[in-house]
């Protein structure tokens, strides 16, 4: 990500675009950042890492993070890798638990949360 970042800012002050990057990790909240502070939240498949698996702990937490960092006319681009899993999310509020050759087996996101407490 380091480089990307640097690419990045390359890129920005060669077209004399004033942009903040940061490297950070998401999982563990958006520590730093005031509230309110972004027009516009990007995630270029970073959702993806919590909607399967053991990611699916930190799924609301990730959520209201970006939440708390919007303004509140602010607008989350979201941009997945998988979007299948993603739709399935967004249409179901079921995150996929796991799949398999029988098809997409899925958990509701509050039995997943419960489950992970325990």
């Amino acid at each position: 990500a380091e480089d990307a970042i640097e690419f990045l800012q390359k890129e920005a002050i060669a077209q004399s675009v004033d942009i903040d990057f940061q490297v950070m990790d998401v999982a563990q909240g958006l520590r730093g950042i005031r509230s309110s502070s972004f027009s516009v939240v990007v995630d270029k498949g970073c959702l993806d890492c919590f909607v399967t698996g053991e990611g699916t702990a930190k799924l609301a937490g990730y959520l209201q993070e970006v939440a708390r960092v919007l303004k509140g006319n602010g607008s989350f681009l979201l941009l997945p890798v998988n979007f299948a899993n993603i739709r399935h999310l967004l249409q179901t509020g079921e995150i996929v638990a796991d799949t398999d050759a029988d098809g997409v087996r899925s958990s509701s996101a509050a039995a997943l949360e419960a489950r992970n407490r325990a």
